[in-house]
């Protein structure tokens, strides 16, 4: 198995969360924005907290072998307990698909203004997705060692840009109103929750892929650092015009009130950064129903079907499911991370020891 150096875990860890929500501003400011200056403090909350739990999982696996997501977390054999969270997780990732996909689809339709053009993107990014995914988590890496960086430094610099044009922020009170968040800290555990429930199956492994745990740490770590960065960036970058939080891609807008280039390249970015996302969660679906002889001797069809249903059902909606379905989630998740955090100290109990 090829081993991954830090610096790489750190941005396939930053990877798995840079998703159309993430990197396209409606979900970082419908989580944190949305609560006022405040909400900062709930994004360095989450960052942290999602750094602490993707070490947790990667070196639980590293420490047992175990890559199922169900056995991660609930360690006994209980084939009941192990299908209903096996449902669970693999509801939720197909669910992220699906607004993954809308977020491509609003994408397309964004930048040229054309309704038309959303189910027809659409579908070629599915097909598209639906082939690189047959390499597995080891695809993810490649794209995410050369796309993160990029897209980390070019939102920091359109942040740096946008509030020094802009010569102040605009956060005022909240505004938020939804129901499931009523505030930046239950907001931080909601989205720590969902983040990291979607996330197992591919976060997990790659604590087999490294060196020792020391590596462990210090990419998550980096990770950590990194994503707090990119997040603390994209909401600034929103507060200083406020206005595009009300379009399904914020960022986009804002970069299109600063410059048609810009606007272009960061969507090249954030089309990438959608597609690993994607991948992050898609991949690990197939996979959990290859269990079936039926379906692993049919993998391709079964994968292509299960695009096409994600097709249909990216008709939904892109900023009415991100305040939807990753609230939900993330309650649903709470206990997972419960049963994680027992798993952790279970196995450091059994085995203190670098194995």
């Amino acid at each position: 198995m090829k081993q991954l150096k830090p610096w790489q875990l750190a941005f396939t860890f930053i990877g798995c969360f840079l998703g159309a929500g993430f990197v396209s501003g409606q979900e970082l400011w419908q989580f944190f924005g949305s609560f006022g200056s405040s909400g900062l403090f709930g994004a360095l909350l989450a960052s942290a907290l999602l750094c602490l739990f993707a070490g947790i999982l990667m070196i639980i696996s590293r420490k047992t072998g175990i890559t199922d997501m169900e056995k991660i977390i609930y360690w006994k054999d209980a084939p009941v307990l192990e299908a209903i969270l096996g449902i669970i997780e693999i509801v939720f990732m197909f669910s992220i698909y699906i607004v993954m996909i809308a977020g491509a689809g609003s994408l397309a339709e964004q930048l040229t203004g054309w309704h038309w053009v959303k189910p027809v993107f659409s579908a070629i990014f599915c097909a598209a997705l639906t082939a690189v995914s047959l390499g597995g988590v080891g695809g993810l890496v490649g794209i995410f060692s050369k796309v993160m960086p990029v897209l980390t430094i070019m939102a920091i610099a359109i942040s740096a840009a946008a509030v020094f044009r802009a010569g102040d922020l605009s956060f005022g009170v909240s505004t938020n109103d939804n129901p499931l968040m009523v505030n930046w800290g239950i907001a931080a555990f909601t989205y720590l929750s969902y983040n990291i429930l979607c996330a197992i199956g591919v976060i997990a492994p790659m604590g087999r892929m490294m060196k020792n745990t020391r590596g462990i740490v210090i990419g998550a770590v980096i990770g950590c650092a990194v994503l707090f960065a990119i997040s603390s960036a994209i909401i600034l970058a929103v507060a200083t015009m406020p206005e595009t939080a009300l379009t399904e891609l914020p960022m986009i807008a804002v970069c299109a009130n600063m410059h048609p280039v810009l606007e272009y390249v960061y969507a090249v970015l954030l089309f990438c950064a959608m597609f690993g996302a994607s991948m992050s969660v898609f991949v690990p679906i197939p996979d959990f129903f290859c269990r079936f002889k039926a379906v692993k001797k049919h993998r391709l069809p079964f994968a292509c079907a299960l695009s096409f249903i994600a097709w249909l059902g990216s008709n939904l909606g892109f900023s009415k499911l991100i305040g939807t379905v990753y609230p939900v989630f993330g309650y649903i998740g709470a206990a997972a991370l419960v049963l994680i955090v027992i798993h952790f100290f279970k196995v450091i109990k059994k085995s203190p020891t670098e194995v």
